[in-house]
């Protein structure tokens, strides 16, 4: 008796039908709640446009700058790098260290004590006016909580820096909102204070690094005298000193004294000189490429993108929900069957 084949052709070609009838059919399904889809999306632009009258205009203004490169240091990065014992080898390092240096206490705090020209107003303004942030004149640790939650603030939301991979260069962003020359007189007042720190620092350690080789130097001028003393006053009261073996041991470890204190003095003569040189050499400074330019145009909120954005996942969402819908729909009905 032959062996029956089953025909899976029907089978076959049932399965293209049924993708091409279930894309018909959610094409049909999405066509039919076109409105929907619509108002949807225009609901989330309507938003989005409500959100981009109400927020407040961002200004950046950027300051490019790279330090001066003299005998491979890097001014108050190689110092500082130094003391740390952290490598400069690379780029990355710079921007880390640059950004600490702009937003450290030290930096911020001449940020805070200065007033700015701001917007309208009539006169100069401190920081926490502008910010709207309270500062108690009477009480000392309110005022040092206000003026941390002030610095938090710059550091979080005004202050940036960015390096360019293929140059190297060092980019401050300042941004503020609503005016745009407040956030380039700030942009312009870091990079000075940043230039300023590095020379102050480079003068600071210069000098302390001369006056310790000076008072190294008195020291080991004093010791130098003590042990040329004891060497003449042995010479002098053993003349003989050649034919004994202990008085020329003597006589030798008073030599060895007299040489070993004379070439640190010698040492010592030389570090001095040039720490003479480097405290009165012109300084490494920091070089600005651009100096910040007020902003013409607000960086932030991007209208454009925030409309799209809120077209398509307005869109999106009215999709979903028409998938969902149907899918609900379509169970249910097949559970009153």
């Amino acid at each position: 008796m032959p062996t029956s084949i089953p025909d899976n052709t029907a089978a076959a070609d049932s399965a293209p039908r049924s993708a091409e009838f279930d894309l018909r059919s959610l094409v049909w399904t999405l066509w039919k709640q076109r409105w929907l889809i619509i108002g949807m999306a225009l609901a989330f632009l309507l938003v989005a446009i409500v959100y981009l009258v109400f927020a407040p205009l961002q200004y950046t203004a950027k300051v490019s700058m790279l330090p001066q490169q003299q005998n491979a240091n890097l001014g108050v990065l190689g110092q500082l790098a130094g003391l740390s014992g952290t490598n400069l080898g690379s780029s990355g390092s710079n921007e880390e260290l640059y950004a600490k240096i702009v937003m450290s206490d030290r930096i911020l705090d001449l940020v805070l004590q200065k007033k700015w020209k701001y917007r309208d107003a009539e006169q100069p303004l401190t920081v926490f006016e502008i910010f709207d942030a309270e500062y108690p004149a009477d009480d000392e640790a309110a005022r040092r909580r206000a003026a941390f939650k002030v610095k938090k603030r710059l550091r979080e939301k005004v202050l940036a820096f960015s390096r360019e991979r293929l140059t190297g260069y060092m980019t401050l962003r300042v941004t503020i909102p609503k005016d745009p020359t407040l956030a380039a007189a700030l942009a312009n007042f870091l990079a000075d204070a940043l230039d300023e720190y590095n020379r102050d620092f480079q003068v600071e350690k210069a000098t302390e690094q001369r006056t310790f080789i000076e008072g190294r130097l008195q020291q080991v001028e004093q010791n130098l005298h003590a042990s040329e003393a004891n060497l003449t006053r042995f010479m002098q009261n053993n003349r003989a000193y050649q034919t004994s073996p202990t008085l020329m041991q003597q006589h030798g470890e008073l030599q060895r004294e007299v040489s070993a204190q004379t070439s640190i003095w010698v040492e010592l003569r030389r570090q001095l000189e040039l720490a003479k040189i480097d405290e009165n050499k012109e300084l490494v400074s920091i070089f600005i490429l651009d100096d910040a330019s007020v902003p013409v145009k607000p960086s932030a909120p991007r209208r454009l993108l925030i409309s799209c954005l809120a077209l398509f996942f307005g869109g999106a969402f009215a999709v979903l929900l028409v998938l969902v819908r149907e899918q609900l729909w379509s169970e249910k009905g097949r559970n009153l069957a």
